[in-house]
């Protein structure tokens, strides 16, 4: 996860780190 701003909600945090783990 890079640049992950703090004010993003949950679920979009989730939606981020599952991304970047398929990106991987």
């Amino acid at each position: 996860i890079k640049n992950l701003n703090p004010l993003v909600t949950s679920g979009e945090i989730k939606e981020i780190y599952f991304t970047d783990l398929l990106v991987q």
